[in-house]
C-alpha cells in the first residue's frame, strides 16, 4: 500500500484508534511530507516536529470539535423546546440528532460524554491521549499532573 493510500485509509476511519493502525511508520512520514512541502526542489526538510502522526491527530481533534459542536447545538435546540436540558443525550435522538456521535479518541465505539449535573454543565471528548480526565480541559488548574492531559469539551454555559 503506498503511502497516499495509507494516508487516505486513515482519513477515513472513524476513530483515532483505527486511524494509528493503519498510519504509516515515522521514516515513511518524512518523505511524504518532505515531497508535500518541497514538490520541486530537494532543498532541507524544515518542520521536522510535523509528522503525519501530528497532522491526523490534529484531523481527529478537529473531528471531534465538530461532533461536539454538533450535539451542544442540538442540546440548545432541546432546552429552548422543553426549557430544560436533557438528562442523558439519548433524549436527543432521533428529533434532534440522529444518533449520539462517537468520540474519535475513545477506544472502541464509545460516543462522546454528556456531565448535565456539574455547576458548569459540558459535553467532551477524551482527547487525543484517549483517557478519560473527567471533563477536565486545558484552561482547568486543576488539570492532570503533567499538565498535557486533557478532555477536548464544550461548555454548555458558554464560560
Amino acid at each position: 500500500m503506498t503511502l497516499n493510500e495509507k494516508l487516505s485509509k486513515a482519513l477515513n476511519c472513524q476513530t483515532w484508534s483505527e486511524a494509528q493502525l493503519v498510519l504509516p511508520h515515522k521514516e515513511e512520514t518524512r518523505s511524504l511530507l518532505h515531497s508535500l512541502t518541497h514538490p520541486i526542489t530537494d532543498t532541507p526538510y524544515t518542520q521536522p516536529n510535523e509528522t503525519a502522526q501530528q497532522q491526523m491527530k490534529l484531523f481527529f481533534a478537529h473531528l471531534a470539535e465538530r461532533r461536539l459542536t454538533a450535539t451542544g447545538l442540538a442540546i440548545l435546540l432541546f432546552e429552548n423546546e422543553h426549557q430544560t436540558r436533557p438528562r442523558k443525550l439519548q433524549d436527543l435522538v432521533p428529533e434532534f440528532i440522529p444518533y449520539i456521535p462517537l468520540d474519535p479518541f475513545a477506544p472502541g465505539e464509545e460516543t462522546i460524554k454528556y456531565l448535565p449535573d456539574v455547576s458548569n454543565p459540558i459535553i467532551y471528548s477524551l482527547g487525543p491521549d484517549g483517557d478519560d480526565d473527567g471533563g477536565i480541559d486545558k484552561f482547568n488548574k486543576n488539570r492532570t499532573k503533567n499538565g498535557k492531559n486533557w478532555d477536548l469539551i464544550f461548555n454548555l454555559n458558554g464560560r
